[in-house]
């Protein structure tokens, strides 16, 4: 049975706050949501409770996710992204896609505001038959938005992120001194679980400097921050808009995908 915990004022006004800035209201996606019957069936099992096992394809990588899943204004919510019907797909898809920023970039972004099953090979499929995509690809990469001050030691600063292969989540992180590269498979990616992993790696290797990640749901919770602290690690966020300030991570999460693609 699913649990909805309440939220305090702070989470959900941040939650609304980051409706506003969608190219969809909140409105649009809850419409969306309740004509959609999949989502429709998902939304109540959410607020009334999940069976113990589904037997509909389409349902698993919901049922996967159902400890995860949460309603705010009709809309469906994994984490803190918000779940967008597959009438409004293509409209989002289009909005990311505008820059022509890279597959990487793409799921990062995408990663920090929204899901739905398989979007992580609808933006390749996207992106792949995309000639200005490929023709930007193939020119040199521009500056850096961030100029980094190159470590003097071993993990003084080390970068994060998420990635999901093949439906399966992973964590990486590397250590930008060294190129030492953390990659740990995860059943969830919720703040608890990431904490988990991280004292798993802060016990084997030591606490880093700095620990730097994007705006992703599991890098901007309140816990984190307060587990940082307690251990006084400086967590840098770059703008979501800007992800590329997280290259080391990105281009580790690149390596992995190249390796299973």
């Amino acid at each position: 049975m699913l649990v909805n915990h309440p939220k305090d004022e702070e989470e959900s006004i941040f939650h609304y706050t980051h409706l506003d800035e969608f190219p969809l209201t909140s409105q649009e996606i809850a419409t969306a949501t309740a004509k959609d019957p999949v989502l429709l069936q998902v939304l109540q099992y959410t607020r009334r409770g999940w069976p113990n096992s589904v037997d509909n394809d389409v349902l698993e990588p919901y049922f996967h996710r159902r400890h995860e899943l949460s309603v705010e204004q009709d809309v469906l919510i994994w984490g803190l992204r918000d779940i967008i019907p597959d009438c409004l797909q293509t409209k989002m898809l289009t909005e990311l896609h505008e820059g022509h920023i890279d597959m990487s970039r793409m799921k990062s972004l995408a990663r920090s505001f929204f899901w739905w099953p398989n979007l992580d090979k609808n933006i390749d499929s996207l992106a792949r038959n995309c000639h200005t995509c490929l023709n930007m690809w193939s020119q040199p990469t521009e500056a850096p938005l961030h100029s980094w001050k190159w470590p003097s030691r071993v993990w003084e600063r080390v970068h994060a992120d998420c990635a999901e292969l093949d439906g399966q989540h992973f964590f990486v992180l590397v250590d930008v001194y060294s190129k030492w590269m953390e990659v740990y498979p995860m059943r969830t990616t919720t703040t608890s679980a990431m904490i988990d992993v991280l004292r798993h790696i802060f016990a084997t290797h030591g606490l880093p400097a700095h620990f730097v990640s994007d705006n992703g749901p599991q890098f901007i919770s309140a816990h984190l921050a307060v587990f940082f602290k307690k251990n006084g690690v400086n967590h840098i966020r770059v703008p979501p808009y800007h992800p590329s300030s997280n290259g080391a991570a990105e281009r580790c999460v690149q390596t992995c995908e190249s390796s299973v693609l």
